[in-house]
């Protein structure tokens, strides 16, 4: 079957299957005792929807919508926030230089390529490294410039939901 069986349904209901479609259908609904009841469930939903009332839309309305959708994303696109992207380079910054530290603090003498030495090395790079970025935690004046920089982080996320929220109102507010 190329159809899924909910298809081939609503197919035989609006009489829109071919021969072979139909000899199918026949043969599963004479097997299938649920199938002749989701057809018939099916028949019902059919003759509901044919009875309601339907209005036409108010003249130029696609044209409206679609002028709008296209402007839409241009307005989107000018509001990029730089602040995230500063936030984000910065911490990424960050990592970088305590990456390149424990790099730089390896003894690269390549002339014995015994690995276990290089391991252990990378080990005693980072926890050195490691210890002593907590024990610049401990000062007061990072601790108040770290404290800073998550309220910052807290504030763009209140301003990136809010963003959110307000293109999700302009969206809906362009279907209804």
């Amino acid at each position: 079957m190329k159809k899924n069986l909910d298809e081939l349904l609503n197919d035989y209901i609006d009489n829109q299957l071919s021969v072979d479609e139909l000899e199918e259908i026949k043969s599963l609904l004479e097997k299938d005792r649920q199938l002749g009841s989701r057809l018939k469930a099916l028949r019902v939903v059919h003759q509901s929807l044919q009875q309601i009332e339907t209005s036409p839309a108010p003249v130029g309305f696609t044209e409206r919508l679609m002028e709008k959708l296209h402007l839409a994303p241009a307005a989107y696109k000018q509001k990029k926030n730089y602040f995230f992207f500063g936030v984000v380079g910065f911490f990424g910054l960050m990592i970088i230089g305590i990456l390149v530290a424990v790099v730089l603090s390896l003894d690269w003498n390549l002339g014995n390529l015994n690995l276990s030495n290089y391991v252990d090395q990378a080990k005693s790079g980072i926890a050195k490294s490691g210890s002593e970025t907590l024990s610049l935690f401990k000062n007061k004046t990072v601790l108040m410039i770290s404290s800073s920089m998550v309220l910052l982080l807290l504030i763009l996320a209140y301003f990136g939901f809010e963003s959110h929220k307000n293109l999700k109102k302009k969206i809906n507010s362009f279907s209804h």
